[in-house]
């Protein structure tokens, strides 16, 4: 038994991969899905941002944003549960690096 998967013949070069499932009318439609989801999901979160210097409420938003991220985007199938957690924890701890004290 073979330790590899032929890929169709139009596929020559590993390099083709990547452009071949970008191209893929499915994968465009989730990742459609995805950013209008997102959309949806920053249009209701972002005043809760723009109100933390008057709030102060850091930690819960910080818990606000999480929750409501990945209750959010998880769905679409996407990104797995960890994933989604992830891409919002990256964020908002590079957003931390930018703030002054």
């Amino acid at each position: 038994m073979n330790d590899y998967l032929d890929f169709i013949s139009t596929i020559t070069e590993r390099s083709q991969i990547k452009t071949f499932i970008e191209s893929d009318a499915g994968v465009q439609q989730q990742e459609g899905k995805l950013y209008s989801v997102f959309a949806a999901w920053w249009q209701v979160h972002s005043t809760s941002l723009g109100e933390l210097p008057k709030t102060k409420k850091v930690m819960e938003l910080r818990a606000e944003f999480f929750s409501s991220f990945v209750d959010s985007l998880q769905p679409v199938g996407l990104l797995d549960r960890f994933k989604v957690a992830g891409v919002v924890a990256s964020w908002w701890n590079e957003q931390s690096r930018n703030v002054e004290y």
